[in-house]
């Protein structure tokens, strides 16, 4: 199971704006439960019975499910073998692999360096609290008695609901020797852990013949509004690509974060956008429907007064700070256009 589980619930994007995970959680939240993850079924998918001998199933307990068996390693497992961790989603009736994945990783580093999964298995089974000391585990029966996880080290983050699975590989060399799944259902709160305040909009560079920009953020009934005109002078489609990066001020100055949204054709990042493009189009003269209008044609486009919502956003907590979301527009290697919304996160 290991790090799989902590990516599937803790890999959230807020599209424009996103903030290092390292920051601390206020004490005031640091209690709060921003999700349920509940074991569902163990599946082993192949097994190399020359190896491994495999009996596990997730049952209920006391009202809780709890991973339990036994699992017979024949031959010594240590950092010879290395495990891959893919994460799928349930979707149309189907699980579907998604883009999350924990790359070959020597089989006792893994789980050695796991503070969110591995202590409490090895807590409830004969395997060892310091992997890493004992590795490789020597042949033998090893019981596992009840395991639940607490996840008291888990990011406090919720993650849209559904069903996932944690799928993990094991290989010798070239050889697969492990295959197993574990499923879980995730069901998510509906609280909100953050307010998001515009500051300004900042024009960095536009290219004249393409745009001209008049935007700014302007108090409209104690809420700030995204206020102005856009004159496009020329079609705006998928042959331009648009890239946003983040940024947090840290000592006085604003400093690039490691989250980013690559390159992407302008309409299909905007008209995938379930977070910030619908109320942009509600308070605007864009369409609903970027992906059918796209290209936009040339004309000149009123932002009536766009108040984000951050309704669809999933909710996470964010460390408090000021943070910039930088937007950068390509025509082919040129860039033509670079603007920044700059917004104030406090915890709620």
């Amino acid at each position: 199971m290991n790090k799989l589980v902590k990516y599937l619930l803790s890999l959230i994007i807020l599209i424009k704006i996103l903030t290092e995970t390292s920051e601390i959680i206020p004490k005031s939240l640091q209690n709060k439960i921003f999700f349920e993850a509940l074991l569902d079924r163990f599946e082993l998918v192949y097994e190399n019975k020359e190896k491994f001998e495999w009996n596990v199933k997730i049952r209920k307990i006391n009202k809780t499910r709890s991973i339990l068996g036994y699992v017979i390693i024949k031959t010594s497992l240590g950092n010879e073998i290395v495990e891959e961790i893919k994460s799928l989603k349930k979707q149309g009736g189907e699980y579907r692999y998604m883009a999350y994945k924990i790359n070959k990783t020597p089989f006792c580093k893994l789980n050695g360096e796991d503070l969110i999964f591995y202590p409490d298995f090895a807590k409830s089974s004969d395997f060892p609290q310091d992997i890493i000391e004992k590795c490789p585990l020597q042949p033998g029966n090893y019981s596992l008695r009840g395991i639940q996880f607490s996840l008291k080290n888990l990011p406090k983050v919720v993650v849209p609901s559904g069903d996932y699975c944690a799928e993990s590989t094991f290989y010798d060399g070239d050889e697969k020797i492990l295959v197993y799944r574990i499923y879980i259902t995730h069901n998510k709160t509906n609280e909100i852990f953050f307010e998001a305040i515009l500051d300004r909009f900042e024009l960095i560079h536009e290219d004249k013949k393409s745009f001209e920009w008049k935007i700014k953020i302007r108090k409209v009934n104690k809420t700030r509004m995204i206020v102005g005109t856009l004159n496009l002078k020329v079609p705006l489609g998928n042959e331009i690509v648009e890239e946003i990066l983040s940024l947090k001020k840290q000592g006085g100055e604003y400093r690039y974060m490691a989250y980013k949204v690559k390159k992407t054709p302008f309409c299909k990042l905007n008209g995938e956008d379930k977070f910030f493009y619908p109320d942009f189009a509600r308070g605007s003269d864009f369409p609903s429907n970027l992906i059918e209008n796209c290209p936009l044609q040339p004309e000149n486009y009123t932002l009536h007064g766009v108040n984000l919502m951050l309704e669809n956003i999933p909710k996470v907590v964010v460390p408090s700070g000021d943070y910039c979301a930088e937007s950068n527009f390509y025509n082919g290697t040129e860039k033509i256009l670079t603007y920044r919304i700059y917004a104030t996160i406090n915890q709620i």
